[in-house]
């Protein structure tokens, strides 16, 4: 609405609204308009008048939206929206909170109405509107700590295993949220064997919901057992090999099923058993398992064998002082169950005399029986004697018989040691000759058949040699090579050819007293047989001829050939003949050092050594093996000539005028 005053006529504009005119378009509120007029003179008036728009158009809002909005998934809340913009004709409009959540509020899931209006410039409002706000949940719980699996096995005696777990926690992104199990079991229950699937449910404020699961695993960990009866010990049944027992088929027990008849796989069934151990087993199979039980069923024999004996048996030795060979006989047996082994504990060989032999019977069940049977053995044989070789003995020298030693021997199938007779005994005195001698034994029972043997005494046999038929009269004594019997036995040595060469006691013969020629010695034994042995001997005469020589280095000696280097005597025999020489090495070195030493043909021969300069003027001479050179002397004690030596001639110069 625009209001006009105006007091002025033909005026003229001068201000208000700028150069707004009269039809123009002036803004809300109070504009003064003002006019001048000025006339002729330059006077003026001036009016004015006011101008006002009122503003009577209400702002507006556009279509009234709706709002969907979903809370995060970590937090439980959304941020109010601000108010749609309104629009007016006018600026300065505002918007005014009517009721409901404020823009920026945290709004929980739900439904709201935000009611607001808006307000302008002129104070007028617009029509209250409504936005609608829907807040949704749509984020599902989350479940923690749930179990991956549970492994149990099953409860002693039962099929079914208790398991026990923790149940698992929920989170949410808003409170309120709960968790349950929907699904097996629960914690701590007693499952069957196999797998029970626990499901947990969690459901929020909001109805959104999350589960999880698990299994349950419950192994038979108990194996089935099948049990036999006891091993059993029975009594055979009198006159029988058998034992009655009935036992108890065994059976399978199992803690998830049965029990189960087992499998007969061996032995015996109940009734009738053998004597001995019977070994029973059963088997079954429980869940691919196979079972095996055995238990013995002993059946023993109470009843022993009977045996009789074979008849005694007399016999004779054949093998030494025993029987072998011997035939027994066969004993008579029986048992209930059956014989076994029959044996005996006879020898292989029997001694003279009684020797019982027990028979033992054994049966299948081991039991055993024995009898005695005797064998008797005589001895029917007679020693065996044996005589030794034919004895020699030498009569002592001098003497015409003499004692014989010998031993005849005797075994005896029986005996060790029989009883030996002699015709004549070890230790009698035999002559010299030949003399038979008869040998029996007897061991008590048999006497043997005889032996003989010879013993045959010798005279004495006397033996003397020496180690030469010949010796030089200068060689040293010689003592016998040969002497029997040995010295200090009763002979006497003597020389038939001369007294006082040979030691009566020793033998010893000495050359070098003897006359030259032949010598017999004789070893000689006085007595009623005398005994004796003689020995020649040809003594030669000896001569000796000595060699006095000197040398300078070695000799030879002509006699031998040899070459002699050293000072000494030496001797050479040649048959009775001894060449002796006796020499001297003199040397060749004078201990001159201004000679030269040598051996001519054995001859120490001492050559000046050569010092000659072949200088005239100098006086050669050798000083301990060195060369000196004196000059002549040329001197004339004139002081007035010079004085020099020219091809050994002294030569003086006049120098004084």
């Amino acid at each position: 609405m625009i209001e006009v005053e105006a007091s002025c006529t033909t005026p003229v504009l001068t201000s208000g609204a700028g150069t707004t005119a009269s039809g123009s378009s002036f803004p809300v509120g109070t504009t003064i308009v003002s006019y001048q007029s000025t006339d002729a003179a330059g006077n003026s008036s001036n009016c004015n008048f006011n101008v006002v728009v009122t503003d009577a158009t209400p702002p507006t809002f556009g279509a009234t939206p709706s709002m969907l909005g979903y809370v995060p998934s970590n937090a439980c809340t959304i941020t109010a929206p601000n108010y749609p913009t309104p629009t007016d004709n006018c600026p300065g409009v505002i918007v005014q909170y009517v009721s409901g959540p404020n823009p920026g509020d945290a709004l929980a899931p739900g439904s709201y109405q935000m009611k607001y209006r808006a307000l302008d410039a002129a104070g007028l409002f617009s029509a209250e509107q409504t936005l609608n706000v829907t807040v949704q949940d749509t984020i599902k719980p989350t479940i923690t700590s749930c179990p991956s699996g549970v492994n149990v096995g099953t409860t002693v005696g039962l099929c079914t295993g208790v398991a026990s777990w923790n149940a698992p926690s929920v989170s949410d992104n808003c409170t309120g949220s709960t968790i349950m199990q929907t699904a097996g079991p629960v914690s701590g229950s007693a499952f069957p064997t196999g797998t029970t699937t626990i499901t947990y449910t969690a459901t929020d404020a909001y109805a959104n919901t999350a589960t999880c699961s698990f299994n349950v695993n419950v192994v038979d960990s108990e194996p089935a057992t099948i049990t036999c009866p006891s091993d059993t010990t029975i009594d055979q049944q009198p006159g029988q090999c058998t034992g009655n027992y009935m036992y108890a088929v065994p059976v399978i027990n199992d803690n998830c099923g049965g029990p189960w008849s087992a499998l007969f796989m061996g032995g015996l069934a109940p009734g009738d058993f053998p004597v001995g151990t019977t070994t029973n087993t059963y088997t079954g199979s429980v869940g691919g398992t196979t079972l095996t039980c055995e238990f013995d069923v002993t059946v023993l024999d109470l009843e022993d064998p009977s045996i009789i004996p074979p008849a005694n048996v007399l016999a004779s030795t054949n093998s030494g002082c025993t029987a072998t060979g011997v035939a027994l006989g066969t004993p008579v047996t029986a048992d209930n169950c059956g014989v076994a082994t029959v044996s005996n504990d006879a020898p292989a060989s029997f001694p003279v005399g009684t020797t019982n032999v027990t028979w033992t019977v054994t049966d299948n069940a081991g039991r055993q029986a024995t009898s005695t049977q005797t064998v008797t053995v005589s001895d029917m044989q007679a020693p065996l004697v044996t005589c030794p070789g034919a004895v020699v003995v030498n009569a002592a020298p001098g003497a015409c018989n003499a004692i014989a030693s010998f031993n005849a021997t005797a075994t005896d199938n029986c005996g060790a040691s029989p009883s030996i007779t002699y015709s004549l005994n070890p230790g009698t005195v035999f002559p010299v000759g030949v003399t038979t001698v008869t040998v029996t034994a007897t061991d008590g029972l048999n006497v043997s058949a005889p032996c003989t043997f010879t013993v045959t005494v010798n005279a004495a046999v006397v033996d003397l040699n020496y180690p030469v038929t010949t010796i030089c009269k200068n060689s040293a004594p010689i003592l016998p090579s040969t002497i029997i019997p040995a010295i200090n036995t009763g002979g006497v040595f003597s020389d038939a050819n001369q007294t006082g060469t040979i030691n009566a006691i020793t033998g010893a013969f000495n050359p070098a007293v003897a006359t030259p020629g032949l010598h017999t010695l004789g070893y000689v034994f006085a007595g009623a047989c005398t005994s004796h042995d003689w020995f020649t001997i040809n003594v030669l005469p000896s001569t000796t001829n000595t060699t006095i020589a000197s040398s300078c280095d070695s000799y030879v000696w002509a006699v031998n050939g040899q070459s002699y280097s050293a000072s000494g005597t030496y001797s050479e025999v040649s048959g009775c003949n001894t060449a002796v020489l006796v020499l001297s090495i003199t040397g060749i070195d004078d201990n001159d050092a201004c000679t030269l030493d040598a051996c001519v043909n054995g001859v120490a021969v001492h050559t000046p050594v050569d010092v000659d300069d072949n200088d005239a003027c100098t006086i050669d001479a050798c000083v301990n093996g060195v060369a000196v050179h004196t000059p002549v002397d040329v001197d004339d004690n004139d002081a007035c000539t010079l004085d020099a030596c020219v091809n050994g001639v002294a030569v003086h110069a006049c120098e004084c005028g």
